[in-house]
């Protein structure tokens, strides 16, 4: 009798299992099957996808769902769900997720939903333009579009408000020079707001631009199918197991359920994944080391104040140290534009996140379970069916991750009479080089 460590138990197993199940005999099997080579491509595979700083691609509900749709790619989809951190959980995936990046994204969103989001706290600067390309006036507000908002930051004509201007004869890192943008952008939007916007600044920083901890606004639907599907996909993930270890209720379906239901589940836990990447977390604190040189404007500032407590404010472009105000002004009550000139952003991992990135995460491990399991029952026609799904769903990836920024404010969000102040092209990510 040969050594118990020598023994092939597997072997007997899968035999066991294949003569107790008719739909299991005569399952096509191999060395290196269209199987394996699945799993490997379910791990990592997709450097389309890859990427060490954050990328838009996944900001939208469209962005998600269709590059989810594949089963490509684990170890991609964890960077775009962990993309917004500088802790260790990103450095663990390779990404680094630089200060400017974070404010360009704010810079940028904000600017866009200013223009096309439907909320009651402002007026939107596009509404019933006869010709798009640029900014009407609104009330108190006379800015013309903000431009090169991340371009700005790295150098170029950038837009900024004239109160956050470096000092005389200077310049700002790239770092410090973001910021400011941001701060301007949230200058421009206070601006645009109605007395009842004022009142609730706060509530509409949080709910309408996302400057909060949680979940996007545009994700609440899409997290509520997801739920629904989940528990959906789970009964048939369970059933399924159930049958190739135990009594086959499917029949002769096993080898089709199985893949099924190993797509099924990946589909859900990578949307769930890419949702949770799709906006930063932040929570929003005041600037404890706010410049000398912007305090003392804001000092002198505070003097020009109008009986009703409001200031002018300007904004204009800067290339290095020269300054050109050339986009206008707009008029604020003064402690707005003091706690919008101190504004600062943080990064935080909520519980929520955390509990989301375990679940989803268990849902791609469970996928690739059901992908190991389905080779034991797997056949030439199963084999197939995942090819044609492979092939179909890599044509939603590469639509999801080229897809038009128009997607990032959906059509329920938008208003109907309003446009974009200039016309957005190409990939997300232009934004980075054409902003």
């Amino acid at each position: 009798m040969p050594p118990i460590s020598t023994i092939d138990f597997s072997s007997d197993i899968v035999a066991g299992v294949r003569a107790g199940n008719p739909a299991v005999a005569g399952a096509w099997r191999g060395g290196l099957t269209p199987g394996g080579v699945d799993l490997i491509a379910m791990i990592v595979s997709d450097s389309g996808l890859a990427s060490t700083e954050p990328q838009w691609w996944n900001c939208s509900t469209k962005g998600c769902v269709y590059i989810g749709l594949q089963p490509r790619g684990g170890w991609q989809v964890m960077q775009r769900a962990v993309q917004w951190g500088n802790d260790p959980i990103a450095s663990m995936f390779g990404v680094t997720c630089s200060k400017p990046s974070r404010y360009a994204y704010f810079s940028c969103s904000i600017r866009n939903r200013l223009e096309k989001w439907d909320s009651p706290a402002w007026s939107s600067p596009t509404e019933a333009l006869d010709k798009p390309g640029g900014w009407k006036d609104v009330g108190g507000s006379h800015v013309r579009r903000p431009t090169k908002l991340i371009d700005g930051s790295r150098g170029g004509q950038a837009f900024i408000c004239s109160l956050l201007l470096p000092e005389k004869e200077t310049s700002y890192t790239i770092d410090v020079q973001a910021r400011m943008q941001f701060r301007s952008i949230l200058l421009v939007a206070a601006g645009l707001m109605n007395p009842s916007g004022l009142e609730n600044l706060d509530e509409v920083m949080e709910n309408d631009f996302q400057l909060s901890s949680r979940l996007g606004v545009i994700f609440g639907r899409l997290l509520i199918i997801l739920t629904v599907a989940n528990i959906l996909v789970m009964g048939i993930a369970i059933a399924t197991v159930y049958s190739i270890f135990r009594d086959n209720i499917f029949g002769k379906g096993i080898p089709y359920v199985a893949q099924a239901a190993s797509l099924l589940l990946w589909a859900v836990g990578a949307i769930g994944l890419l949702m949770l990447g799709g906006n930063p977390r932040v929570k929003n604190i005041t600037d404890p080391d706010l410049p000398a040189h912007i305090r003392d404007r804001l000092v002198e500032l505070k003097t020009k104040a109008s009986k009703e407590g409001l200031v002018e404010i300007q904004f204009g472009s800067i290339h290095g140290s020269h300054y050109i105000p050339d986009h206008g002004y707009c008029s604020l009550p003064f402690d707005v534009v003091d706690r919008m000139c101190r504004w600062e952003i943080g990064v935080v991992r909520s519980r929520n996140w955390y509990i989301g990135i375990g679940w989803w995460s268990t849902c791609l491990l469970l996928s690739i379970g059901l992908q190991i399991m389905g080779a034991q029952v797997a056949t030439v026609a199963s084999e197939i069916f995942s090819i044609i799904v492979l092939l179909i769903t890599a044509l939603a990836r590469g639509y999801g991750v080229a897809g038009p920024e128009e997607w990032l404010i959906p059509g329920r969000k938008s208003r109907r009479t309003a446009g974009y102040g200039a016309s957005l092209l190409g990939k997300m990510e232009s934004r980075a080089g054409a902003s």
